[in-house]
């Protein structure tokens, strides 16, 4: 979609309006979390007997039984007054980003239209049609649709696929290349699909690129294309490739889509209204089982795989801040995989994987449905600051940081936490 300045101007808009929510949901949780701890000292309080202490910044002062209960009782009655006020401010924000979505969303059912201006322009073109480094099923499904559009592109590839994908390709007998091995000039211009940002696929600075198909957060977006095709609120890349292709599809490219919008969507823990109705639309089409799907979707990890996540695991160090478990972890591969089991006990997951050839530090971070701070933030921020990229979901996103592991995880605890305080 080629995005005009209108909606460019809606889109940060609409990232503002979130934002603040997401402040005044901070700002909620810390009040609820000091309501709890009063309570709990109240309750205390009753049990004891003769003198006591109360905390008077940051030392302790001597007082006696009334004087600190009378003390509880008002911080309690100060928070609970700021509670009622951020209710009523969230009530607000919360119907003004609905109102402002559905304003989006309006305006993005433009989508389908520009598709086909798109693919009008370009008929009788050749493309090669690239995913990002270490591409996933939901890169792999989407650059093979796209590319059945345009007969005698080619799907390329910076490096080697994760075990899902390739299980896929194998079935689908889907062709890919290596991108540093095939040559421009055979072609018109180069897509792009699940991926936004020069970090995930620096070949793309060599190219023309005609057109970017991605569901990923702004920050960190900085590839420069004709046209743009992106849905961030989308789960998937794929759910929105299938929403512009509107059933133009063989039964292939219906089974590989499939398997992408249940392997991005977590087997559909981030899944909208539409994530549904466009999955079983192409069930029926692609004829396969839920139960097949999910072995492309996430197949079983192999030993050396199992292996380094249980390495993962051993290695766990943990806080408790700002009313969440932040655990981080170091691997020498996996690193997804790694924060997503580690999620599964702790609030937030940070795992690091240090690349020696790269000199630098890819972190892979994942949060539980409770956290409220959006870790596509926390990667954009702890990149801008140590230097590098950083991006993703609001619940799963990653980062390529110019320094070791160590310095890396240190900076994405420290930002997070700083954004769950509200400072």
């Amino acid at each position: 979609m080629k995005k005009d300045n209108d909606l460019n101007k809606e889109l940060l808009e609409y990232e503002n309006l979130e934002k603040q929510l997401e402040v005044v949901l901070i700002q909620k949780h810390q009040l609820q979390l000091q309501l709890n701890e009063i309570k709990h000292a109240m309750d205390e309080l009753k049990k004891t007997h003769g003198e006591v202490y109360r905390s008077t910044g940051s030392i302790m002062v001597k007082s006696n039984r009334e004087e600190a209960d009378k003390d509880l009782k008002d911080r309690k009655e100060l928070i609970e007054m700021r509670l009622a006020g951020l209710a009523k401010s969230e009530e607000k924000m919360r119907t003004t980003v609905v109102e402002a979505q559905k304003s989006l969303q309006q305006r993005m059912k433009v989508l389908p239209e520009d598709f086909k201006k798109f693919l009008k322009n370009n008929s009788g073109k050749k493309f090669a049609v690239a995913c990002h480094s270490k591409p996933d099923v939901d890169a792999v499904a989407s650059a093979f649709a796209i590319s059945r559009l345009f007969p005698g592109s080619v799907i390329v590839t910076p490096d080697e696929m994760n075990k899902g994908a390739t299980l896929l390709c194998e079935k689908l007998n889907i062709k890919t290349q290596l991108i540093k091995k095939i040559t421009r000039a055979s072609f018109d211009g180069l897509i792009v699909t699940d991926v936004s940002n020069y970090t995930l696929l620096p070949e793309a600075r060599e190219w023309h690129v005609v057109a970017v198909f991605d569901h990923h957060q702004a920050e960190g977006r900085d590839m420069k294309a004709d046209n743009y095709f992106v849905d961030s609120g989308s789960p998937s890349t794929a759910e929105l490739i299938a929403t512009l292709l509107e059933n133009k599809f063989d039964s292939d490219v219906a089974f590989a889509l499939c398997c992408a919008i249940i392997a991005d969507g977590a087997r559909f823990k981030s899944a909208r209204v539409n994530t549904f109705a466009t999955l079983a639309r192409l069930m029926e089409i692609a004829g396969g089982s839920y139960s097949e799907m999910l072995g492309y979707a996430e197949p079983e990890f192999d030993s050396d795989v199992k292996i380094a996540v249980l390495k993962a695991m051993q290695r766990v160090k943990f806080v408790y801040s700002a009313g969440y478990v932040v655990a981080t972890s170091e691997v020498g591969m996996s690193e997804s995989d790694s924060a997503s089991l580690i999620s599964e006990a702790a609030d937030v997951a940070f795992v690091a994987n240090w690349k020696d050839a790269e000199k630098e530090t890819r972190i892979s971070a994942r949060a539980r449905k409770n956290v409220i701070v959006p870790l596509h933030e926390v990667m954009a921020a702890v990149a801008k600051e140590v230097g590098g990229a950083g991006g993703g979901h609001a619940k799963a996103a990653g980062a390529s940081l110019k320094c070791h592991s160590d310095v890396a995880l240190a900076k994405c605890v420290e930002v997070f936490v700083r954004k769950a305080e509200g400072i």
